[in-house]
């Protein structure tokens, strides 16, 4: 409750003819605790990062085209012997979105890079995902189509969620989707034997 474990955030933005773009920074609290001392009881801990980093969008024809990206100072990383490196590491997506025949497209690139790197880290210094989305309406936009994926490369796995949603009206929406797992390891394909198939109804009133 003390204002040194507050958190500070700025961020600038404009609207011009060529491009939207926002620069942000941030001096904040890690929210992924790092454990800093091992025994009959583990003690957690949140260490401070700061942030830089900015956004813009633009408009290509019938594309648009979106970049972000941030700089993180201090974070904290897992050596081999469960000992912490301290490093800075960047984190950046570039994306690009249309329509195609009433299709909704849109993909996405994205980096981590771990700075000031060791071989002892147990996280890889570069890691590439990508995103896929694929959206379309059917009967009066009443029922909507999509799959959106992730897909992390080195141990190539991947994420698929395919769901068809429909609006029955009077504020009742109904999902039906699915969680598939593809892949042995990584990020996504650990958890190979988790397919999940769910359904959703929503009430709006």
């Amino acid at each position: 409750t003390s204002l040194e474990n507050s958190e500070y955030f700025a961020r600038f933005s404009m609207m011009t003819s060529l491009c939207d773009f926002e620069l942000v920074g941030a001096y904040m609290w890690d929210d992924e605790p790092v454990i800093t001392s091992f025994g009959p009881t583990m003690t957690f801990e949140h260490e401070r990062l700061t942030m830089g980093g900015g956004s813009a969008s633009a408009s290509l024809g019938n594309f648009v085209l979106r970049a972000e990206g941030a700089y993180y100072n201090g974070k904290d990383f897992y050596e081999d012997d469960y000992s912490l490196l301290t490093s800075d590491y960047v984190h950046y997506a570039v994306g690009l979105d249309t329509k195609i025949a009433g299709f909704s497209l849109s993909s996405q690139f994205i980096q981590k890079i771990i700075l000031d790197y060791e071989d002892s880290l147990q996280d890889d210094q570069f890691t590439y995902t990508a995103t896929f989305s694929i959206n379309k309406s059917f009967l009066r936009d009443t029922l909507t189509a999509k799959i959106f994926s992730y897909v992390e490369f080195g141990d190539t796995n991947a994420l698929i969620r395919p769901s068809v949603t429909y609006d029955f009206g009077a504020g009742v929406v109904a999902t039906l989707g699915a969680n598939v797992f593809i892949g042995d390891a990584g990020m996504y394909g650990q958890f190979d034997d988790n397919d999940m198939g769910y359904v959703k109804v929503t009430y709006n009133f």
